[in-house]
């Protein structure tokens, strides 16, 4: 059905990633687990199944996990342990991993649920979308799910939030980000007036 269905599930390096995650914890070094899970159509598969190996191996974000809709329990613990789910609209969508109607994709339903879900372009040079990929994949989002400005805040602050970065940079990143949205928010009032 797709890339992650054609490979080997989490479950096969299990052993091997969690000796890994022991021997940094005896070094004293932090290096994050992100798993690409979930984005399938085969519930109960493999790769539907890694979603629960990235959450039993620690992971901080979960690429795609659009599987994630058919399990509530374990929607219910990306949510209490504060696992980001990077979704890509587009990306999802020509990939056939949605419904022909985009609405149907389930970023609106782990939004609502109160997910913390940032917005990715996934593959922007394969898909060729230009010079500002992630644009794209808000616009879809804004236009096919009606979010508000406050939801659209959310979606970038929660990319921002749960970036791979140390605390300090988060900050720097935040206080930037800031910044340049209130003077977007003025920008738009004085278009306004």
């Amino acid at each position: 059905m797709g890339y992650e269905d054609g490979g080997n599930a989490l479950e096969m390096y299990a052993a091997r990633l969690l000796q890994f995650k022991q021997q940094c914890k005896t070094e004293n070094i932090d290096i994050p687990f992100v798993w690409h899970a979930g984005e399938t159509l085969d519930v109960g598969g493999g790769a539907d199944m890694n979603i629960v190996d990235a959450l039993s191996l620690g992971t901080r974000r979960i690429g795609h996990g659009l599987s994630l809709i058919h399990h509530p329990h374990l929607m219910d613990i990306v949510k209490h342990q504060n696992i980001a789910i990077e979704l890509c609209p587009i990306s999802n969508k020509v990939l056939k991993y949605v419904p022909s109607d985009i609405r149907l994709h389930p970023l609106n339903a782990f939004v609502a649920h109160g997910l913390p879900v940032v917005l990715s372009p996934d593959d922007p040079a394969i898909f060729c979308v230009g010079e500002h990929p992630f644009s794209y994949d808000l616009w879809v989002a804004f236009m096919t799910w009606n979010m508000d400005v406050a939801t659209l805040k959310m979606l970038a602050i929660n990319s921002i939030e749960h970036a791979l970065l140390d605390e300090s940079e988060k900050s720097r990143a935040l206080r930037i980000w800031e910044k340049q949205w209130k003077q977007w928010v003025n920008d738009m009032l004085d278009m306004e007036l």
